[in-house]
């Protein structure tokens, strides 16, 4: 039963990663759209650039975690079936 609470508590852990992960995701739409001000179209553009870069990476680094998230969980329902009663 121990390591079925370890799972829990890395599953739990992911979640609190996914949540850390939305927030960033937030904070670099938030200094996109206050780039939308900026009136030099070079350090607009290459901001765009950086930021959709960033995006792509937080995606997947969000889809890393989804896939973490389904292994661990598949791992604690296969040790709950072999769990004796």
């Amino acid at each position: 039963m121990e390591d079925l609470d370890r799972l829990d508590d890395i599953r739990t852990k992911l979640i609190a990663a996914k949540e850390t992960l939305e927030r960033a995701r937030y904070r670099v739409d938030a200094l996109d759209l206050i780039l939308e001000g900026v009136k030099d179209e070079k350090v607009r553009g290459a901001c765009h650039e950086v930021f959709g870069l960033a995006a792509e990476q937080l995606d997947a680094l969000d889809d890393r975690l989804d896939e973490i998230y389904r292994d661990v969980s598949a791992i604690a329902r296969k040790a709950r079936d072999k769990a004796p009663e």
